[in-house]
């Protein structure tokens, strides 16, 4: 483990970024000088800066004089703490990178999974803090889309694991029946022999757990967060 000291107005943020990685084994040598020129860079430009902006993201991006074209011909392949970069229009952008938008479906299926034993008020406080704190972390870059596609996901997930836990076909008439089905066509939709992740996409489960009704089970929704971070 090698030891390198930063200077810049990130320096505890780079400092606690490099220990956590080293401390779940990763050796994380060249990741750590390559945050020593980023520090650098910050120290020099911005030392009175203390939040990260997409100005300094996209200027330390940016082509420097002593960079060869190729650099700029691959920046959609370039990984920076979570992010990527693309052009569009003349103007270099950012997004996040593909490896993590996996990690970030892993954890939302993880803790939406129907069988990992976690209680319903734990689930939606476990997923609210990670959704918050994921989006907070990544609100530079372009990715309404994204969220957006997600959300529809997640939600199809969460009507599953409701789908199971009310098991029994009275459990299930009775809930669709409160949720506004009429009494033939709960009666009928209980009684499916379909799997729970394709009755979780059916028009009479999507109607009942309608988006506002997970909204009240105190679900948190990623493009809605997004939403109230960036206006």
């Amino acid at each position: 483990m090698i030891d390198i000291t930063y200077y810049g107005s990130f320096k505890e943020h780079i400092k606690n970024h490099v220990e956590l990685k080293q401390t779940v084994g990763y050796k994380y040598i060249a990741e750590a000088e390559h945050l020593k020129r980023f520090d650098t860079f910050t120290l020099e430009k911005y030392s009175f800066t203390t939040t990260l902006t997409k100005e300094i993201v996209l200027d330390w991006c940016s082509k420097k004089t002593y960079e060869s074209q190729a650099v700029v011909d691959y920046v959609g392949k370039v990984k920076f703490l979570g992010f990527s970069f693309y052009r569009m229009k003349g103007k270099t952008r950012i997004r996040i990178h593909p490896k993590s938008v996996i990690k970030m479906r892993c954890k939302v299926k993880e803790l939406t999974s129907r069988s990992n034993g976690m209680g319903n008020e734990l689930r939606t406080t476990k997923l609210r803090r990670y959704i918050m704190g994921w989006i907070n972390y990544f609100k530079l870059a372009d990715m309404k889309t994204l969220l957006l596609q997600t959300d529809e996901w997640m939600r199809r997930r969460i009507r599953m694991i409701y789908w199971k836990q009310w098991k029994r076909v009275r459990t299930k008439f009775k809930m669709l029946k409160s949720l506004g089905i009429p009494e033939q066509k709960s009666w009928e939709f209980a009684n499916t022999r379909k799997s729970y992740w394709r009755t979780s996409r059916s028009p009479i489960l999507t109607k009942s757990l309608k988006n506002d009704v997970i909204k009240e089970f105190g679900f948190q929704f990623f493009s809605e967060y997004y939403r109230q971070v960036t206006t």
